[in-house]
């Protein structure tokens, strides 16, 4: 019995612009994506037999509803199609990543299994594996280990690599008022909020000339204004982490977690200090690059 353990990193947006909504029920959108260092730990266990089983050391939702399970019982099917052989698998999810956050942790641990089976078994093309993710959900392409850093677009799942934003000291609040990402998109249709001077664009550019004040100043999200009206804390949160020094601070995803850009460890930490009198889930990171 073979095991190999993995992780599943969360993301950030550095940008999040909303745009139109399709005709699928989607929006298009234009994002930023890049990974950062708070992770989940997924442990997988093979077997000759075939199985699929899950277990998490947090109480998050029914096994078949966890989309690291949905990804396996895809890849499965798909590759038993493929190759008329089976495998056995039991991943055991270390959960760090705190959920109805913005982090994609769901989606992280889903693109973890995708790759983590891809390595093992192979028979697939990756683009089939880039497929399955498309169809359990909008970010987790981006979660896909050939990822750190990218521009998204169409409804997350068109991904073009950016040069990955390096930054030693992230601190990530999330405060327990979480978001349901569908009533956000709601809120946003009854208000759009638009952004004249395509801060994605500004920022991939920036990205790639390592100007750093650029990347900083076009920080947006679509969602933050209207979030900020359901959660006070988020305003908040990010008050607190200017008056610390933060070179910028927003919300990830549909939030509730808000990111803070930090020159050093020791404003940083008086920062989170401040923070953790409050709120419980304060987390010290830095951007994944390599």
């Amino acid at each position: 019995m073979q095991k190999i353990t993995k992780k599943a990193y969360a993301k950030i947006n550095l940008t999040l612009e909303i745009l139109e909504k399709r005709s699928d029920g989607y929006h298009n959108i234009r994002s930023i994506m890049q990974k950062i260092s708070l992770c989940d730990v997924l442990t997988f266990e093979f077997f000759d037999e075939e199985r699929i089983s899950l277990e998490c050391n947090k109480n998050v939702c029914d096994m078949r509803d966890n989309l690291a399970y949905k990804a396996a019982e895809k890849y499965l099917a798909l590759y038993k199609e493929k190759s008329n052989k089976s495998f056995g698998v039991h991943i055991y999810i270390e959960k760090n990543i705190p959920d109805k956050a913005g982090l994609a942790g769901g989606s992280a641990d889903c693109a973890c299994v995708l790759d983590c089976l891809y390595e093992k078994y192979g028979v697939l093309d990756y683009s089939d594996v880039e497929e399955i993710a498309a169809s359990l959900g909008s970010d987790i392409n981006f979660c896909l280990d050939k990822y750190r850093c990218a521009l998204c677009t169409d409804r997350g799942i068109k991904l073009e690599k950016c040069t990955p934003f390096e930054w030693e000291n992230v601190l990530v609040c999330v405060p327990d008022l979480g978001m349901k990402t569908s009533d956000i998109y709601n809120a946003f249709d009854a208000s759009p909020i638009l952004f004249e001077d395509n801060p994605s664009c500004v920022v991939k550019d920036a990205l790639a000339f390592k100007d750093t004040k650029t990347v900083f100043s076009h920080i947006v999200n679509s969602f933050e204004s209207i979030c900020e009206k359901e959660c006070a804390d988020i305003s908040h949160i990010k008050s607190i982490m200017t008056s610390h020094g933060s070179n910028a601070s927003s919300m990830s995803g549909s939030g509730s977690s808000v990111f803070g850009f930090f020159n050093d460890a020791q404003s940083l930490n008086a920062c989170k200090a401040e923070l953790t009198k409050k709120y419980k889930k304060c987390f010290e990171c830095r951007t994944v690059t390599e």
